[in-house]
């Protein structure tokens, strides 16, 4: 059964996607699907018949930056696997599309990705003491100091700063990138809107001492005859790390496909003994003189 997609629902799609973009090539599905106020179906309908003819693309996104509700907002394709943010194609035209592919039709396949959360709680000293440590004068701290100081998860340290942020405790600024290296801002803080952070400051803001986050947790689903060659090189990707498996980001479509698939066994993450390590398990062992050997040695101290 063919159905149509109306020029106009296209328009209206066009309009509220030029409205979230600012900017930042991308638009959160979740807030696109809320703009327009569509029914679930209608919005799925319209999303999959832009996407089949090539007028749209859509992303993983990063499920640890979004709330539940967020989440729930997104959108789950006919392979399970949840979508997070949209973006248009040089081929985008407002016009009718022809679609075959019905989104009511019902379906048992789980999500191939599911988020759970819990809770964390983070005592604002904790993150005044950090800063207060990085300070040194200069009123700001940078945003990838103070990460790296703090040794949280990437999701934990940014939901804090975003939490601190709207409880007016800090302030977020943009700062300079070219000051900085390619590591130094990957650590930086980006926010909802797709500005990338680069500094802190406090804002003088007292009572606020604890903050609780959500921590996202993404685990990967077994479905059943699942078939893995439909996904792209980087929605694999996606599902090998929170799996975990050494090497991933390195390797072709095929070899990930034959993995998932069981066709070839994940290559086994290695253990990697630090000098520190060495050292205690060779003290546990009463070897002489461990505490100045380097790693050969120890190495070849425990292996004799």
């Amino acid at each position: 059964m063919t159905q149509v997609v109306k020029a106009v629902k296209v328009a209206e799609f066009k309009k509220a996607y030029d409205e979230l973009d600012k900017g930042r090539i991308f638009v959160r599905i979740c807030d696109i699907r809320r703009k327009l106020g569509y029914s679930r179906e209608e919005f799925d309908q319209l999303l999959v018949a832009m996407r089949d003819a090539e007028m749209i693309q859509l992303h993983v996104g990063d499920a640890s930056t979004v709330t539940p509700d967020e989440l729930t907002d997104g959108f789950v394709d006919e392979n399970g696997f949840r979508m997070g943010t949209v973006t248009l194609t040089p081929e985008f035209e407002v016009r009718d599309i022809e679609t075959t592919r019905l989104i009511s039709e019902p379906t048992e396949r789980k999500a191939l990705v599911e988020v759970k959360y819990s809770k964390k709680t983070v005592k604002v000293a904790e993150f005044k003491k950090a800063f207060d440590e990085l300070d040194k004068g200069r009123i700001f701290v940078n945003i990838y100091e103070l990460r790296r100081k703090m040794n949280l998860s990437r999701e934990v340290f940014d939901e804090m700063l975003r939490k601190l942020r709207d409880a007016e405790v800090i302030q977020l600024h943009v700062g300079d990138d070219y000051l900085r290296t390619p590591d130094e801002i990957n650590d930086c803080f980006v926010d909802a809107n797709g500005y990338r952070m680069g500094t802190v400051t406090f804002t003088g803001k007292t009572g606020v001492t604890e903050i609780e986050i959500d921590v996202a947790e993404t685990e990967v689903q077994e479905v059943a005859d699942f078939d893995f060659a439909k996904l792209t090189v980087k929605e694999l990707k996606e599902i090998a790390k929170s799996k975990k498996i050494r090497g991933y980001y390195k390797m072709r479509k095929a070899q990930l496909v034959a993995i998932f698939s069981g066709e070839v066994e994940a290559p086994k993450a290695e253990t990697k003994y630090t000098v520190k390590l060495l050292r205690e398990v060779a003290k546990a062992r009463g070897i002489k003189g461990y505490s100045k050997m380097r790693k050969a040695e120890l190495e070849a101290a425990l292996a004799a």
